[in-house]
């Protein structure tokens, strides 16, 4: 038995509506024919057997989820029917193109937290006003080497503050250099001085969306530690499997390459090593002072040493401006 309660991270197919230059996903790859029940009956039985106690939260993944909303509807509801405890309600992260009436009511009946990803900001007016109809909801968006300022997000921040009267709160993340993120996009060392070149300008700003993104920096890069030390997407923290119960190394890449073992059935070895370990065990990362802040980062980059200084970049511009951060 586990003791330590893991983000159950739902991958439900790679299918999307849209084809963002920086997504770190295929752009093929599904969970085939799916017994939805089936999938529900052994899940719950899983996590009674390993998890009695509950789990952390529950994330539902594609590709684009809502593609899949009936899948996560079923799901969803099978988990609160069968009293399964979250520490943390549970998170869809969407492009927000589909968003339905039935979404907005099933996302408010279960408190679901929704991750709007911003992408080229083409959503129109009654798209957004429907995102708005949701509780609790959050804005992300990534730097890439063609996106090296927020001036476009503070912006399309305003835009949604003028239609909701509300102060959304919005993230930023970089992003991810993997095979399937196109190399235009990839960040360089040069990149990263030029961002937080770009953040310190903002520093004194009292505006909530800057006052905000600072602060989840801060959070992320200083005051967060991960409460066991393994690699970045794999281990006790993290459970990443598909509709069949396919473990995966990494919730953003449904190809067999990834799969380490399937939960239901442990006597179909697939993976014979763990390409988890490919930074995280080195004597650089173990004997770095930031290991537990990114747990070596993502072993699928093909940029880890810009990956790897953006963490401490990251955390040294926290650690020298923390007053104006924290105030």
């Amino acid at each position: 038995m586990n003791k330590i309660k893991p983000v159950l991270n739902l991958m439900l197919g790679t299918a999307c509506n849209k084809k963002c230059a920086y997504c770190m996903q295929p752009r093929h790859g599904s969970n085939g024919k799916i017994d939805i029940n089936l999938f529900i009956n052994k899940l719950l039985s899983y996590i009674m057997a390993h998890h009695p106690n509950g789990l952390q939260t529950i994330e539902y993944w594609g590709g684009e989820p809502l593609l899949y909303l009936e899948y996560i509807k079923a799901i969803q509801n099978a988990i609160v029917d069968a009293n399964i405890y979250l520490n943390r309600n549970p998170r869809i992260v969407t492009n927000g193109t589909l968003i339905s009436s039935e979404f907005i009511d099933f996302c408010n009946q279960h408190n679901i937290l929704v991750n709007l990803s911003w992408h080229d900001g083409s959503l129109s007016n009654a798209q957004l006003l429907k995102f708005f109809q949701i509780n609790r909801v959050y804005i992300t968006s990534v730097i890439t080497h063609t996106h090296l300022n927020l001036e476009q997000d503070y912006a399309a921040w305003l835009r949604l503050k003028e239609l909701s009267d509300q102060c959304i709160p919005w993230q930023v993340y970089p992003v991810h250099c993997t095979d399937h993120c196109l190399e235009s996009e990839y960040l360089t060392k040069d990149d990263v001085d030029s961002y937080f070149s770009y953040l310190k300008t903002k520093l004194n700003s009292t505006d909530f969306f800057y006052k905000y993104i600072l602060n989840h920096l801060y959070n992320t890069y200083v005051n967060h530690k991960a409460i066991c030390i393994e690699p970045k997407c794999y281990g006790q923290r993290t459970l990443s499997i598909d509709l069949h119960g396919n473990r995966y190394f990494c919730h953003h890449i449904m190809e067999s390459s990834n799969i380490s073992y399937n939960i239901f059935d442990k006597h179909i070895p697939i993976a014979k090593t763990n390409p988890t370990d490919k930074y995280f065990s080195t004597s650089t990362c173990q004997s770095c002072p930031h290991l537990a802040h990114c747990l070596g980062n993502c072993y699928l980059s093909n940029q880890h040493d810009v990956e790897c200084y953006w963490v401490k970049k990251a955390y040294n511009f926290c650690v020298e401006n923390k007053d104006a951060i924290r105030n």
